[in-house]
């Protein structure tokens, strides 16, 4: 499996001073794991010192670990368009359910978007095995 690696300083705001040390699976673009370590400690491991301090700021959700190594597909689709937020919640749900196979999960429902015209959009996205 391939991955990606970053490691950043970022502004944590709280007056935080750490290194943030991210991978993220290729493919799917879902993070495994992002770990802040302080800069002294950082030194420390770079210069060859193992199991130095550090927090675990995120791990990979039990539920993406299925998506892990799968490609990312998200497509645009339409429906009905109607002018009442709840009620285009409730027509892009039921136009996912009726629609699309299980595999597709809803990634915007497009409400939060201003749209024109008779038809509503929205995107979906399904994880596929790459052979």
């Amino acid at each position: 499996m391939k991955s990606r690696l970053t490691i950043s300083r970022p502004s944590f705001g709280d007056g935080k001073e750490a290194i943030a040390i991210h991978i993220k699976d290729e493919l799917s673009g879902k993070t495994i794991v992002e770990v802040h370590v302080g800069y002294s400690d950082f030194a420390e491991a770079l210069t060859g010192l193992g199991e130095v301090p550090s927090e675990v700021g995120r791990l990979l959700d039990s539920g993406d670990l299925e998506k892990v190594g799968k490609k990312k597909i998200v497509e645009t689709v339409y429906c009905k368009r109607d002018y009442r937020k709840d009620v285009q919640k409730d027509i892009v749900q039921h136009d996912l359910l009726t629609r699309f196979s299980n595999k597709w999960e809803l990634l915007s429902d497009g409400t939060s978007t201003q749209q024109h015209g008779e038809e509503h959009k929205y995107t979906i996205v399904k994880w596929e095995a790459v052979t």
